[in-house]
């Protein structure tokens, strides 16, 4: 073999390359949000695709999951997380450090320096917040090929996160005002 496991610390024994499905390659997503409805909505959006997903709130659970022998295809990442303003960007550099086939999208409310852009890793893109559901499994496709399950079209308008269209919820937007999502 080449050493595809080099580098893990014997803690990924395998490489997931997201499973097909119907012809549509679906991935395992790890969430890092520290909103709890975002966070929620993210998973639903993503299951509904077809996607596994694993979520943290917090770095430390990342990590953990991170260091499990699961698969993970995807870091879905909020920038700041709790009060660390570049938390995402740390923990991505470590998890691809771990895993160098991890892809990453970040995710923010806030803009993006160039700064910051400096310190995204290889395979990565930005998702800026609110998003929708096809803004978010758009990304997933044009950017790292894992296009879900979904054939079907869907609403692009963004919602409040607490209704519901035909009972799927189509955008993640605060519900609490402006700064509801930028702890």
């Amino acid at each position: 073999g080449r050493g595809n496991n080099a580098g893990f610390g014997g803690l990924c024994p395998y490489r997931s390359k997201g499973m097909q499905f119907g012809g549509y390659a679906v991935a395992i997503v790890l969430i890092v949000e520290d909103e709890d409805q975002v966070r929620v909505l993210a998973e639903s959006f993503l299951q509904g695709e077809g996607h596994t997903t694993l979520s943290a709130a917090t770095v430390d659970q990342a990590v953990a999951l991170l260091e499990s022998e699961g698969p993970i295809d995807v870091l879905f990442a909020d920038v700041a997380i709790q009060d660390d303003p570049e938390a995402g960007l740390t923990l991505a550099s470590k998890a691809v450090e771990r895993r160098p086939a991890l892809k990453v999208l970040y995710t923010s409310d806030q803009g993006v320096t160039d700064g910051m852009q400096a310190l995204f890793v290889k395979n990565s893109a930005f998702l800026p917040k609110p998003y929708t559901v096809d803004q978010l499994t758009g990304m997933l496709l044009v950017k790292f090929g894992f296009g879900g399950t979904s054939q079907k079209k869907t609403d692009t308008k963004k919602v409040d996160g607490s209704d519901l269209d035909n009972g799927v919820q189509t955008s993640i937007t605060a519900t609490d005002g402006p700064d509801a999502i930028r702890r």
